[in-house]
């Protein structure tokens, strides 16, 4: 396999594989050889059956989601998750493949589960914000973005997100000091210098001033 020769790795693996059922470093290397091939007809089904390594079942997981079979996919990220719970991107992906079936209370479970397990994922973390803000929570939408963008502060689905769902806030809040806040949080960070919130802030800061001025009167 170092040496590029993948029909070669192929064949020996496939060889090891006959003679050590059990060793699950195999099914490991051999679905890194599959992969290359790319080709889903040649996935060993003992890989399913025997394996007792989560990485290999996540392995094979990867390669049927990217040969566009998602339920055999699910189904090996879930028998990573089995074998080890504490693999956030195995919950992670079931969630990403539920999502796209439209099944969005299973699909938040998976998400919760990643983040419970591994709270540094913010993938999971920015998913599940946009989980919540298609249910319309967005307070909790907000949150799971600044989870996301705490750990990983350039992720630039949670910041076009977060401005959004900020955005929102400031426009439907009838104080406007809560409305100045949440512009204030997009222009902190988030998105700084951008014309859109600037507009919007200043807007509603002249609005302020005035009716302040007016009540003075």
């Amino acid at each position: 396999l170092a040496t590029g020769d993948t029909a070669e790795a192929k064949d020996l693996f496939e060889m090891a594989k006959d003679n050590s059922p059990n060793f699950s470093e195999i099914y490991m290397s051999f679905a890194h050889v599959l992969r290359k091939f790319a080709c889903a007809s040649k996935l060993p089904k003992s890989i399913d059956i025997n394996s007792r390594s989560a990485d290999s079942a996540f392995m094979v997981g990867v390669m049927h989601a990217e040969l566009g079979d998602d339920e055999k996919a699910f189904r090996m990220y879930k028998v990573a998750s089995e074998l080890n719970e504490y693999d956030g991107d195995a919950w992670y992906r079931q969630g990403l493949l539920l999502g796209r079936k439209g099944d969005t209370i299973a699909e938040r479970k998976m998400y919760h589960k990643a983040v419970s397990v591994q709270p540094n994922h913010a993938d999971a973390w920015c998913n599940l914000g946009v989980s919540y803000g298609e249910a319309r929570e967005v307070m909790k939408e907000v949150e799971c973005y600044e989870m996301a963008l705490a750990i990983d502060p350039e992720n630039a689905e949670a910041k076009e997100n977060a401005k959004s769902a900020y955005y929102y806030l400031g426009i439907a809040a009838y104080q406007e000091d809560k409305c100045l806040a949440y512009f204030q949080r997009i222009l902190n960070g988030i998105a700084p210098g951008d014309p859109t919130i600037i507009a919007a802030y200043n807007g509603v800061l002249e609005r302020k001033i005035k009716a302040e001025e007016a009540g003075d009167d």
